[in-house]
């Protein structure tokens, strides 16, 4: 698996020719992973997006999350991680006002105290924007991930950032 990320990665490079900026911003989720039950955590993320000639970019948004639950059977929470890595494209300048489209691969865990809990392995999709408030760049997005690892979990977000760097 991880010689077919390098190969990928190493391709994708290469097409990408000489020109490549990075663009980078930082945000909040809630990210809600599908087991028997629905477990949502908020948490916060990073966007890190390498942009290969304004055909396309390979972005990743790794979050950390924590939700604080106290309930009758004892249970007190649970924290959530992952990193979600897409092949995007833009629909408009990647550092401007923008639509994206991207899929990938994602890896996700929620650890949690008296629920079902566990990890989610499988296809990302996402989609999002990216708009000015008084002269600030903000950006909306939106991913799923189809777990293909045991029980089938799924994973469901939705956050809000701000481009760093601009």
């Amino acid at each position: 698996m991880k010689k077919t990320i390098l190969i990928l990665a190493t391709a994708l490079i290469s097409l990408g020719g000489s020109s490549q900026d990075y663009y980078h911003g930082a945000g909040a989720q809630i990210y809600v992973g599908l087991f028997s039950e629905a477990l949502p955590v908020p948490g916060i993320f990073y966007k890190a997006t390498l942009d290969f000639d304004e055909v396309f970019a390979i972005s990743s948004y790794p979050f950390i999350g924590l939700q604080f639950q106290t309930d009758q059977s004892g249970g007190a929470g649970y924290i959530g991680a992952g990193v979600p890595v897409l092949i995007e494209k833009y629909f408009g300048d990647v550092d401007d006002v923008c639509f994206y489209v991207g899929a990938g691969l994602e890896a996700s865990l929620i650890a949690a105290t008296g629920y079902n809990s566990g990890t989610i392995l499988g296809p990302h999709v996402g989609l999002g924007g990216q708009f000015y408030i008084k002269d600030n760049l903000i950006g909306i997005r939106a991913g799923y991930t189809f777990g293909v690892n045991d029980g089938n979990p799924m994973g469901i977000m939705g956050g809000v950032y701000y481009m760093l760097g601009q």
